[in-house]
Formats: structure tokens, C-alpha cells, sequence
């Protein structure tokens, strides 16, 4: 054994931090203690409402997005009394240009629909099948559509027969009101299909069918 050093002897060695040291670094801890919460809670907040966003299904946009006419045909026979129309017929090939939207997560899967184009909100003048559809995670995809449409009204005792509207006047006036309709109803996918959920949009889009220039304008989707 080493003898002991005498300059040393009878003293305790100390540690690296003093006693005051000590309630220093608890007294640090303890302060930043509701930072740490804070900041953790602040975290957890985000991640609900990211995740409340991604899971939160909408429904897909279901729109035309340009109709081009194909092929058309009409007449007005103005033999009736008044000097007004007694008849007007329509007869029309309309192509539609249908972009369906899926601002979702995850891939939206439609069903069959129909698209209808109407006169006055209740002569349908022609209907055509589309789908089914998929469109994947936040994207876009664009149907093309021809549909015939059609009619032939009569001018009885000063009334349309079966049309609520002026449909004789608009065919001689050479400027004719459509309004394409349209309902798109499927399944949204989300979280690697884990989630599914249905929706359903409708379709209302305004438009003039110029019979002169033989256009489709002021094409509005609401």
C-alpha cells in the first residue's frame, strides 16, 4: 500500500458538481417542462388536423368542359296563324368533353351515369350512358361524349305542346337554351382502401346552342 500524502489526508474528495449545481439543473428542467408539452401538444394538434383533411373524403368535380356540335338539322314552319311558328323541330349531334376531378387522397371509383341535355328544366332532348370511371389520388380524367339530341313541338290554340318554354320562338330566333345535366355517384378510397366512403355530385351546366353559327356558347358549369 502507498502511504497516504499528508496534505491530502482528512479531506473528503468532492464531486464534479456542487450541491448548488444540482437544484440548478432541476430547476432548468422543471421550467422547460411545459415547453415540452407545449410543443408536443402543438405537434399532435397538426398531425389531427392533417390527418382529419387526407381521411375526410369530398366529392369529385363533375363538369363539362367544352361541347362542340357534330352534326345538326332544324326547321320552323311559320304557316300558323298570328304569323308566329306553328312547329319547330331540332335534331343535333353534341359532343361533350366531361372532365371528372378527384381532389381526394385516394382513387375515386364512379359508377355508371347519365348526361341529359334538357331544354327549359323539363323537355329531355337526349340522354347518353358514360362509365364507369376511375381516377386516382388527386387527379383528373377527361370523357368524350357524343350525344343525339332531338325534338319536334307543335304550336296548338297559341301553346307548345309538352314544353314549358318557347322552344319554337328560340328554333326561329336561331338561339336555343340547353342545359346539360348529370349525376356521378362512387366510392372514394383513402388510407390504402382501408377507408371507403360514397359520394355523389351533380352536374347543372348552361349553355346557348347557336343554330346560325352552328357553336355551342357561354358554356357555364354551376
Amino acid at each position: 500500500m502507498f502511504p497516504e500524502d499528508p496534505k491530502t489526508a482528512g479531506q473528503h474528495h468532492r464531486s464534479d458538481l456542487e450541491p448548488g449545481d444540482h437544484k440548478k439543473s432541476s430547476s432548468n428542467t422543471c421550467r422547460k417542462l411545459p415547453v415540452y408539452f407545449l410543443t408536443l401538444f402543438v405537434v399532435l394538434c397538426i398531425g389531427l388536423l392533417v390527418f382529419g383533411i387526407v381521411v375526410r373524403p369530398k366529392a369529385p368535380s363533375f363538369q363539362m368542359a367544352e361541347v362542340s356540335v357534330k352534326s345538326l338539322n332544324y326547321s320552323s314552319d311559320s304557316t300558323g296563324g298570328g304569323g308566329g311558328p306553328s312547329s319547330a323541330s331540332l335534331n343535333a349531334t353534341l359532343v361533350a368533353r366531361i372532365t371528372v376531378s378527384n381532389p381526394n387522397f385516394g382513387r375515386f371509383e364512379g359508377d355508371n351515369a347519365t348526361v341529359r341535355v334538357v331544354y327549359s328544366g323539363a323537355l329531355v332532348l337526349g340522354e347518353k350512358k358514360v362509365g364507369p370511371v376511375r381516377v386516382w389520388s388527386r387527379g383528373s380524367k377527361r370523357l368524350e361524349v357524343a350525344i343525339s339530341v332531338g325534338a319536334s313541338v307543335r304550336v296548338v290554340n297559341g301553346s307548345e305542346v309538352g314544353v314549358n318554354g318557347n322552344f319554337t320562338r328560340d328554333v326561329r330566333l336561331g338561339l336555343v337554351r340547353l342545359i346539360g345535366q348529370g349525376r356521378l355517384s362512387g366510392m372514394v378510397y383513402l388510407m390504402g382502401s382501408g377507408v371507403k366512403r360514397r359520394k355523389t355530385e351533380e352536374m347543372n351546366c348552361e349553355m346557348k346552342l347557336n343554330l346560325t353559327s352552328r357553336l355551342v356558347q357561354d358554356l357555364v358549369c354551376g
